[in-house]
């Protein structure tokens, strides 16, 4: 029994691929992963609302986007690399990268969108405030590993999660940016437009896509 409390707490704090390994070693290996594909979702507006709203109102309502964000990546074979405050990000790729990594984060921030758009409308018709809010998918490489070893912290370091933080911020409220190098990944399973662009650190502004409304069919993830 201890030991599968011990495995369920593992799983809320290290990626599940990973869990074995530090169990066995008591620690996980700072180690490259090239490509990852990354999901951000921002809740927009999540501070004001904190500050002028029903604290635990706007707290439930941004925990059951985040246990849906969970179950949506999940569905396409992601999950949950970490939260930060108002923010979801979720991976594919680590520890084992699969050729249809980019579609999948693709398709969960497609599933978010529409989960997002449903909720809105939902809430508004009960006269509740509606969080809005942008999503982004970016792959490159990464550096995984445990930074905080007393409170355990499992976390990736790396370029593309600079160019990550940066796209979000270029992202319209309420759309998806994709960036070029996911798109590249991603092939012609999506229907594209060219949205923008974005600083990316690179001193040259770099392309970012959005998403048509019909999508290709895609053979199912394995």
């Amino acid at each position: 029994i201890e030991k599968l409390r011990s495995d369920r707490l593992l799983l809320n704090l290290v990626p599940s691929r990973l869990v074995a390994e530090l169990s066995t070693a008591g620690g996980v290996k700072a180690t490259e992963f090239d490509p990852v594909t990354l999901v951000a979702i921002e809740m927009r507006h999540f501070s004001r609302r904190l500050r002028d709203g029903d604290v635990q109102e706007v707290l439930a309502h941004l925990m059951h986007c985040f246990k849906a964000f969970d179950a949506i990546a999940g569905r396409v074979g992601m999950e949950k690399l970490k939260t930060m405050g108002d923010t979801y990000i979720a991976i594919a790729g680590l520890p084992t990268a699969k050729p249809d990594d980019a579609v999948a984060g693709v398709e969960a921030a497609l599933g978010i969108r529409e989960f997002l758009a449903d909720l809105a409308e939902s809430r508004r018709a009960h006269g509740k405030f509606v969080l809005d809010a942008r999503v982004c998918v970016h792959s490159g490489g990464v550096i995984g590993g445990v930074v905080d070893t007393a409170k355990l912290s499992y976390d990736v370091w790396g370029r593309a999660m600079k160019t990550l933080f940066q796209l979000l911020r270029a992202c319209p409220d309420g759309e998806i940016a994709v960036s070029d190098a996911t798109r590249r990944l991603a092939g012609d399973a999506f229907e594209w437009f060219e949205a923008g662009t974005f600083d990316a650190g690179h001193g040259v502004p770099l392309a970012y896509h959005g998403i048509g409304n019909r999508t290709i069919l895609v053979p199912e993830r394995v």
